[in-house]
């Protein structure tokens, strides 16, 4: 779906042949949406770290693509101010949102299970929920630092690839990993 990244200025363009789309500050603003004939489109997406960042923007670029988003992070205010946004720009993609910590594997099977059956069949798993803690020299590094960032980048991945392996099998899914060389 994607090819060119280009930059002009502030604004970003992602090109697939004939469709553009012009982003602006981290995907807020858009100017084209997607051919209808996307591959995306009524495709479901779900997306782990989506109140910032990275996963913010993929969840617009979804979304603009036509696809259905399941948008998950800690922040619940984020999560509920991000659907609203999207839905109104995107009527035409599902967005849905659930607060769950990538730590905690019971959270996550639970929001699985608690998914509307529309969205059920997820065809995307990205996973790019992460964080940085623990900047300090490497002797000054807590334990607990440590723990809450190898199992929020690690361990939640892993957790998640695995609750989603039967879905994604059964619907010729893919697996989007997310990672930086901070954490």
């Amino acid at each position: 779906m994607f090819g060119l990244i280009k930059s002009i200025g502030k604004s970003s363009f992602l090109i697939d042949g004939k469709n553009a789309i012009r982003t602006r500050c981290f995907h807020t603003e858009y100017d084209q949406v997607f051919s209808p004939y996307s591959r995306l489109r009524h495709k479901t997406v779900f997306i782990t770290g989506a109140t910032s960042g990275i996963g913010r923007a993929c969840a617009w670029n979804f979304a603009a693509a036509g696809a259905n988003i399941i948008i998950t992070g800690r922040r619940q205010g984020r999560l509920e101010e991000i659907t609203q946004e999207i839905s109104k720009k995107f009527p035409e993609s599902k967005v849905h949102f659930a607060t769950m910590d990538v730590r905690n594997k019971s959270e996550i099977e639970s929001t699985i299970n608690s998914l509307p059956n529309d969205l059920k069949s997820v065809d995307i798993l990205l996973n790019n929920a992460g964080l940085v803690v623990g900047l300090e020299p490497l002797e000054q590094i807590s334990s607990e630092d440590m723990d809450t960032m190898l199992d929020t980048n690690v361990k939640g991945l892993v957790y998640c690839t695995q609750l989603f392996l039967p879905t994604l099998q059964s619907t010729n899914g893919h697996i989007v990993n997310i990672g930086s060389i901070a954490g």
